[in-house]
């Protein structure tokens, strides 16, 4: 009997995992399109000035394809890209700034990336924790650390551990999803 509760469990963890991962793939298998990034809360109340300028060094129109700019920046030949960069939080972004020729006005883009099939991560957690265990009236703290080792996709492996002030340990190897 616990033999095929524990087969059954076995499978179906092993069928969400990969129910997970199918999700996954097909989620994230594209890039998604550039949007207008919102306008920093500290610039809200300021007025823009025009500033004169004897040129402005853009690249060519296919930046804006390769960025995967909206249909209608691509189409607009007055807009040229002036500067894109990567930014790395959970979750990889491109971020693109845009300038119209004719109106002088600038944008930013941010577009969401797709996140690597396979890709090493070191990223580190520590945690202070305090709260109730079962089968104690006590509360205890709870000390731990975690650190990623492997991506794949939105999936991170690595290792994990936590010592309790009641003197229980714990060490093991796990899987972490990064959320959007």
């Amino acid at each position: 009997m616990l033999a095929t509760m524990r087969t059954g469990a076995i499978g179906f963890v092993a069928g969400l995992l990969t129910a997970a991962i199918i999700a996954a793939i097909i989620h994230f298998r594209h890039g998604q399109p550039a949007v207008v990034a919102a306008l920093a809360p500290e610039l809200a109340n300021l007025k823009t000035e025009d500033v004169p300028i004897k040129s402005v060094k853009a690249y060519p129109h296919q930046a804006k394809r390769k960025l995967n700019l909206s249909a209608a920046v691509q189409a607009n030949k007055d807009e040229h890209v002036v500067a894109a960069t990567k930014i790395d939080p959970d979750r990889p972004q491109t971020v693109t700034a845009v300038l119209d020729t004719q109106t002088g006005a600038s944008s930013l883009y941010i577009r969401n990336d797709p996140r690597p099939w396979f890709a090493p991560s070191m990223r580190a957690e520590l945690a202070l924790d305090y709260g109730y265990k079962r089968d104690r009236d006590a509360p205890v703290f709870r000390a731990g650390a975690r650190v990623d080792l492997l991506q794949i996709k939105a999936l991170h492996f690595g290792v994990a551990g936590s010592v309790d002030s009641d003197s229980a340990w714990f060490v093991g190897a796990g899987i972490r999803l990064a959320i959007p």
